[in-house]
């Protein structure tokens, strides 16, 4: 359990972007060039976001806590290949030591439950 639990992180969803997820039920972040995501659902995932008030003609950064949805304006900045390379490096790495863990445990299974011949 502990080398399935090494397999998307919360590490690596921050470095891609939640891409997968977002592909699958959404539009997901550009790669290397473009902006995506105008209008952004917060809320959804984290219950503290940041934002930008206009006080007295400036621009104020604030937080601000919700257990609801929220839509905001702004951009996806696009994910840089040189990082979702690295990620998928160590991704595909604890994936073949979780491979190996399992397969380790399936051997000890075979060799408890083989009867001696």
């Amino acid at each position: 359990m502990n080398a399935l639990s090494n397999i998307k992180s919360p590490q690596f969803n921050k470095t891609v972007k939640f891409y997968r997820d977002l592909a699958h039920h959404r539009i997901p972040p550009s790669i290397e060039y473009g902006l995506t995501g105008l209008v952004t659902r917060v809320g959804y995932r984290e219950d503290t976001f940041e934002y930008i008030a206009i006080e007295d003609g400036n621009p104020v950064k604030k937080t601000r806590t919700s257990k609801g949805i929220v839509y905001a304006f702004g951009g996806v900045e696009p994910i840089k290949a040189g990082e979702i390379l690295a990620a998928l490096k160590t991704e595909c790495e604890n994936a073949k030591k979780a491979f190996y863990k399992y397969w380790e445990m399936i051997e000890e299974h075979v060799r408890v439950l083989t009867p001696n011949a």
